[in-house]
């Protein structure tokens, strides 16, 4: 396992999925982020050493929706010496289909919503199948809800973080289903 002052993370999943979640258990495992919109490595990348960071990503992402380019952002990595690893998060797609509907301001009806949310998870295949499998880990929503301490614990293993404080996981999804 590579040292964890060099190890670099990529949140991502559908919109409504869980990244800001994700993102934030991340950072309580170690690393150094922003689990918002705004992403501080999307303008500068620092050098590897002073610990492990996490760069979030929606599909899509940004205020004029588009879909991002996660082997991009993989490469920007390693090119700048990091070791790059892509985690994913699922949640219910219809949970995630009414959140987004609630949430994101340019989905107009849920056949809007599913219609986004499929194209979110094709372009996440499509993505992921240029990056090696051993540089991507698999996340529900569902399991950070049922079992959040266990969950966190174990993620923070797999990935090479110290762990931390286990933040607080509530169950979006009831009121949506």
């Amino acid at each position: 396992m590579p040292d964890a002052k060099d190890l670099a993370f990529i949140t991502v999943g559908p919109m409504s999925s869980g990244t800001r979640l994700l993102t934030k258990v991340l950072i309580a495992g170690g690393c150094t982020g922003d689990p918002g919109h705004e992403q501080r490595f999307d303008f500068a990348i620092p050098a590897p050493g002073s610990g492990p960071i996490v760069w979030r990503r929606s599909m899509p992402h940004g205020a004029v929706p588009k879909m991002p380019s996660i082997t991009t952002m993989f490469g920007e990595l390693r090119e700048a010496d990091w070791d790059p690893h892509v985690v994913v998060i699922y949640r219910d797609p219809t949970a995630t289909e009414r959140s987004a509907l609630e949430r994101q301001g340019f989905v107009r009806d849920l056949a809007d919503a599913r219609d986004w949310h499929q194209r979110s998870c094709t372009a996440l295949a499509s993505q992921l199948g240029q990056i090696p499998t051993n540089r991507q880990t698999v996340v529900t929503y569902e399991s950070l809800v049922l079992h959040p301490r266990e969950v966190q614990a174990a993620l923070w293993d797999r990935l090479g973080l110290p762990g931390g404080i286990h933040i607080l996981v509530t169950d979006q999804n009831r009121k949506r289903l």
